[in-house]
């Protein structure tokens, strides 16, 4: 069943589910100044029970349960109720279960028990935002769709004629500029953003065109980057399958030493043909291939392990509070130290406090992005040390 109603006009419901009732009351009363409709569950039958009444926006299930375990509700979830966001609380869940959570119930969040309730009301605020956020380019985008496709073409072109790029710093623990991430921006007043930038490209089938332009505009301005500073530059799944990327005569393929391939997660890994084959050949044109955005719920997991990338850049909402957070503190230290064993390295992306700046550090991170250390720009700032704190 999908909601209808707007979410303003409502009260979002939640629903908590463990096999220990004292355990729910006790989350409950915590979440009380939420503002939330908060129901409670005692087994996975009962849950599914409320939720045959009314759907709910969020729920948050223990994985050990006597009967229905926590990922086999919310795979049920899933299926009956994609809309709804799935959150999961573990103490002691087997890594069968783990891996089961992350690819049949595609849970959103993990949470480690005992899980205290303002990071439980941080979490679904978290997710409820970025659900929001996502609905309002799928309304931006269906609102595209009713201008005529003329109209949409020359929105689009006009983007591409005045397209230009902005760099925003990752530096090292020492404080150095590792390089730059190369972000698109347009100056079209027609085009809210590279998210809709994208959205526009991909309704015109021109995607790949955008990609293309980007790679090209990105190795214009490289032998202006400070010498040993890397650039990272986003491609999505589908842009892989672009003949042009993989020409020794192209533009970015000259500074490939130079040059991180960041795998982004704006469509589906499926969209690339041969994506393993593709990656190699990237690979032994020198490109370094990075992930972006892990740790971004159940597909960025799950891009790790497929890709094996010599980089990985941890989702900015997992970095956001996790100073405050002590299940998001366990989750980078063990990635961090995954990350380590393997010679990979790890980026922290999306630093805006100082509290996140050295908790992220204390965690083994690698190297740091976010506004708190420099913001995107034109051009690139000075590559000498400095303190990113």
């Amino acid at each position: 069943m999908k909601r209808t109603d707007s979410r303003e006009d409502r009260t979002i419901r939640v629903l908590l589910v463990d096999d220990e009732p004292e355990v729910t009351r006790a989350m409950k009363v915590g979440l009380r100044k939420s503002g939330w409709a908060i129901e409670t569950a005692d087994s996975g039958d009962d849950a599914l029970a409320l939720c045959r009444e009314q759907p709910f926006d969020v729920v948050v299930s223990d994985e050990r349960m006597p009967g229905m375990q926590g990922s086999d509700l919310l795979t049920i979830i899933k299926l009956k109720y994609p809309d709804t966001l799935r959150v999961t609380l573990s103490g002691q869940a087997s890594l069968e279960r783990v891996v089961h959570s992350i690819n049949a119930a595609e849970v959103h969040r993990f949470l480690l028990k005992p899980c205290p309730p303002s990071e439980v009301k941080a979490t679904i605020e978290e997710l409820l935002a970025k659900q929001e956020e996502l609905e309002s380019r799928a309304r931006s985008t269906e609102n595209l769709k009713s201008l005529t496709v003329p109209d949409i073409v020359s929105t689009f072109e006009d983007a591409m004629d005045r397209l230009w790029m902005s760099f925003q710093p990752v530096f090292a623990r020492s404080g150095e500029v590792f390089g730059y991430e190369a972000l698109v921006r347009t100056e079209s007043t027609e085009v809210k953003g590279p998210d809709q930038f994208f959205d526009i490209a991909t309704l015109l089938g021109r995607s790949q065109e955008l990609g293309a332009r980007i790679r090209d505009q990105v190795a214009l301005e490289i032998p202006s980057a400070p010498q040993n500073a890397k650039i990272l530059v986003n491609v999505n799944p589908d842009h892989l399958d672009d003949a042009s990327l993989y020409l020794d005569s192209s533009p970015l393929a000259r500074h490939a030493d130079r040059v991180i391939i960041e795998i982004t997660e704006r469509s589906s890994l499926s969209a690339a043909e041969n994506l393993l084959g593709s990656l190699e050949r990237l690979a032994e044109m020198g490109y370094v291939i990075a992930v972006d955005d892990l740790g971004a719920g159940y597909s960025g997991l799950n891009t790790f392990s497929l890709l094996s990338p010599s980089v990985v850049k941890f989702d900015m909402e997992l970095i956001r509070n996790v100073d405050r957070s002590p299940t998001k503190q366990a989750v980078i230290r063990a990635m961090t130290s995954l990350c380590s064993a393997l010679g990979i390295r790890s980026v922290a992306e999306g630093i805006e406090t100082s509290e996140e700046f050295q908790t992220a550090k204390e965690l083994g991170c690698d190297l740091f992005q976010g506004f708190l250390l420099g913001r995107p720009q034109r051009g690139f700032v000075d590559g000498a040390v400095r303190s990113a704190a």
